[in-house]
């Protein structure tokens, strides 16, 4: 199914199946000196901005989450172009950390030097590319674990990215109170329960997706941690099959944007083992009695059943790593929609003249990305 384009790279489906020994690979590893230093940058507690672009972004949210529920550093995630052009002296005396994994990203190099006119304190550049436009404007570089990922996706970047900044706010909040329980599994059990996660799940997402082919619009819904992870998976839907899906916070939806919901319109519900849980009951219960087509992420634990479809993610970790591990069995349901669409995920229909003129000469022309 794969075009000429994408033939000669790995693919958005190789990349999800190398999540989990990746994941593991990295937590089984010392930190790096360059994180090292990052985190000993970070124990004085300064305030944080983080910003990126795109799946770059999505890893801010969740990295922003991290820091300040675990490490309890001030910290908020901001769009690369909100920041370039619209932030103004309210990030003055902060750290600013800018994702790009290419190091090229045009908006997050005017966001680094917005925030260099505007009196940030210090720039921390994070990419999976070393030498790049980033290094040689940023004060610090840290590069993303793994190699750069080719496909467009950008699944297992997610994945390591998340991991990474979840690992680093342990790390600080370790040093800044010894003796604290871990907020990280092994990486053994990680990795286990991140495979597990795809393999038990494969045939409920292969009917899922075969049922659901030729329906168009998705809404993903999950709370705390869930939150970042429903963000991403439902902008990954809306580039890979086409479809208008969207991602939201668990209570922002339930004012007003149940009048969304239909038989036609599927609810996708991460239910995780914390304070959300039984309000993601009460929405899914109130999806079910509209008869709304529902599928459930559900961490041991929580006591939710009756949607249509069930991935289970198991448990016993914290919930910032369960919302990482629910997010992988997303990625695998998001390829396969698309195939049983009669989609090519690899695409995102740069295998279509003017999509690729539209990105080619206007979204992301040379020097722009």
């Amino acid at each position: 199914m794969a075009t000429e384009r994408t033939k000669s790279k790995p693919t958005m489906l190789e990349y999800i199946e190398r999540s989990p020994l990746a994941v593991e690979e990295y937590l089984s590893s010392a930190l790096d000196s360059e994180s090292e230093d990052f985190v000993a940058l970070l124990l004085d507690r300064r305030p944080l901005i983080i910003t990126g672009c795109s799946t770059s972004f999505s890893i801010a949210q969740a990295a922003a989450r991290f820091f300040d529920e675990i490490a309890g550093i001030d910290c908020r995630a901001v769009p690369s172009f909100d920041l370039e052009n619209y932030t103004g002296a309210s990030i003055r005396g902060k750290i600013l950390i800018a994702i790009s994994q290419s190091g090229t990203t045009r908006a997050t190099l005017g966001a680094i030097a917005r925030a260099r006119s505007t009196g940030i304190w210090q720039v921390v550049g994070v990419s999976a590319s070393g030498a790049s436009p980033m290094e040689q404007v940023v004060d610090f570089s840290l590069p993303l674990p793994g190699e750069r990922e080719r496909a467009m996706a950008k699944t297992l970047t997610f994945s390591l990215g998340s991991v990474m900044f979840l690992r680093l706010a342990s790390a600080i909040a370790d040093r800044l109170t010894p003796g604290l329980r871990r907020s990280l599994e092994p990486a053994s059990d990680l990795g286990r329960r991140l495979r597990r996660a795809l393999d038990d799940n494969r045939p409920t997402i292969e009917a899922a997706a075969a049922a659901w082919a030729t329906w168009k619009d998705f809404v993903l819904v999950g709370a705390g941690p869930a939150w970042p992870t429903a963000l991403e998976i439902g902008s990954r839907m809306r580039a890979t099959s086409y479809t208008a899906s969207d991602g939201y916070e668990l209570e922002e939806f339930t004012h007003g944007l149940v009048s969304s919901l239909g038989p036609r319109h599927p609810l996708i519900l991460i239910a995780l083992d914390g304070p959300g849980w039984r309000r993601s009951g009460d929405l899914l219960a109130s999806a079910r009695h509209v008869g709304c087509p529902t599928m459930l992420v559900v961490e041991d634990g929580v006591g939710l059943d009756g949607a249509e479809y069930v991935l289970r993610i198991g448990g016993g970790g914290s919930e910032h790593e369960a919302a990482i591990v629910a997010s992988l069995p997303l990625q695998l349901f998001t390829h396969q929609l698309a195939v049983r669409k009669g989609i090519d995920p690899d695409t995102m229909r740069r295998d279509v003249a003017s999509y690729d003129e539209v990105y080619n000469d206007w979204l992301f022309p040379p020097g722009v990305h």
